[in-house]
């Protein structure tokens, strides 16, 4: 977020615009939805209400935090109108509530663009990779996902974090123990396909670069000796190791990007309007 935007923002109110859109924009998607999907109401209410909740667990979140939240403003490519959309979708998808439901929810809010807020890609690239971690899998998904996170976060001045770095080692070296369980030939594929051609590039290219990691190097030479030498005893790798390096990235994440705009915003208004 940049600092110049930071500036014309004042402290909410409880009774400003922003509570005020925050509230309508609420109950007319919880009844928007209802009506579009026919969606359970216990389900969405019980992720809602959530919100309010947040504020037994915090006495007071200072209103500075609430004006730095990302999605306090609309991003240069975000229809303005969209912003409040935006905060039921944060909301939606940091819940624990099946996939499906958060799908639908997704194509039920009416968003006038598909040039979603940066902070929004990054939550539904996290809730991606939260996905992958519930079914157990590492893909290339996994990689994909990381990778457009890092661009992100790139775009916002913010470095891979060591976390990052070993969850993308991870889960590319899962990828091709996954491809050698399955035979030589998807074996050879995925070595030329990624650590031959999209891991060199990755080093050759400056902007995206931070991914690369010494671990990473070391296996990319690993691979080539593999292909070369048909010595393909190191890739009894276990799955569940990469699981839990791509789960401490996420947990990671989601802790550095803080509460949602609506938790906040619960945590900041609603002991003021029980007063």
């Amino acid at each position: 977020m940049r600092e110049r935007d930071l500036q014309c923002f004042k402290s909410p109110r409880p009774t400003s615009p922003t509570f005020t859109t925050a509230a309508a924009a609420s109950s007319r998607a919880r009844s928007g939805i209802r009506d579009q999907k026919n969606l359970p109401d216990d389900h969405f209410s019980t992720a809602y209400m959530t919100a309010a909740a947040a504020a037994a667990d915090a006495a007071s979140f200072p209103s500075t935090v609430l004006r730095r939240h990302p999605l306090s403003f609309p991003s240069r490519v975000q229809h303005p109108e969209d912003l409040e959309y935006s905060w039921i979708l944060e909301f939606v998808l940091r819940q624990p509530i099946p996939d499906s439901l958060a799908h639908e929810i997704f194509l039920s809010l009416p968003f006038s663009s598909p040039d979603l807020h940066p902070h929004l890609q990054k939550t539904l690239l996290l809730r991606r990779l939260s996905s992958d971690l519930r079914r157990r899998s590492i893909s290339e998904r996994t990689l994909h996902s990381l990778e457009l996170i890092e661009e992100l976060d790139r775009l916002e001045g913010t470095a891979p974090s060591n976390r990052m770095k070993s969850a993308y080692c991870a889960a590319a070296v899962e990828c091709t123990a996954t491809a050698h369980r399955r035979g030589a030939d998807d074996f050879k594929a995925n070595v030329k396909g990624f650590w031959m051609d999209r891991f060199f590039n990755l080093i050759r290219s400056e902007a995206s670069a931070g991914l690369v990691s010494e671990p990473l190097l070391e296996w990319w030479k690993r691979m080539e000796h593999c292909l070369s030498s048909g010595d393909q005893e190191v890739l009894k790798s276990n799955v569940e190791d990469a699981i839990e390096l791509v789960k401490e990235y996420v947990e990671e994440a989601l802790e550095d990007m803080g509460p949602t705009f609506l938790e906040i915003a619960a945590a900041e208004f609603v002991p003021k309007i029980c007063r």
